[in-house]
């Protein structure tokens, strides 16, 4: 395993190609989940083993719920939350925080926990400094013309 000094932060170019390979791995090898619209943990659960692939230096885990070992809290609309986003990409005992993504089916998806997330995900960068964030969108069914949608994080972002 490398050393946490040796570990280096990816550019925002490197982690967008590298989430676009995930997500082609996902898909090849799991598109089924998104073609019988199966339950969002299980569409994360085999994208975070997409990410670990193209990850391999980082820790890629589901529902983490740490900021060092203390709850993962945010300030969301002056109200503080526990949080535990769909997946981080990071450095467990560290401040190594490279991305959090929260994902969602097209299908369940409405403007007020739209907008709770797209919220949540700009605080991840400001609170709790990850690098990036990302909201995923997944269409599920037979033959959507799109399978993923993407926005990242923060706002200031170009290119996405």
């Amino acid at each position: 395993m490398l050393s946490m000094s040796t570990i280096k932060f990816p550019t925002l170019a490197t982690t967008k190609h590298r989430v676009k390979t995930a997500l082609d791995i996902f898909l090849a090898n799991d598109v089924y989940l998104l073609e019988v619209d199966v339950n969002e943990r299980a569409i994360t659960h085999k994208f975070a083993e997409a990410l670990q692939i193209v990850f391999r230096s980082w820790h890629v885990d589901c529902e983490y719920n740490r900021n060092l070992v203390d709850p993962k809290r945010l300030t969301i609309d002056e109200t503080v939350h526990s949080v535990s986003p769909d997946i981080v990409i990071h450095r467990r005992g560290s401040a190594k925080n490279l991305l959090a993504v929260e994902a969602k089916k097209a299908s369940t998806i409405g403007e007020r926990l739209f907008t709770y997330d797209r919220n949540k995900l700009a605080q991840y960068c400001r609170e709790l400094n990850y690098r990036y964030a990302l909201f995923v969108v997944f269409y599920t069914g037979q033959q959507p013309q799109t399978r993923y949608q993407l926005q990242w994080f923060p706002d200031t972002i170009a290119g996405s």
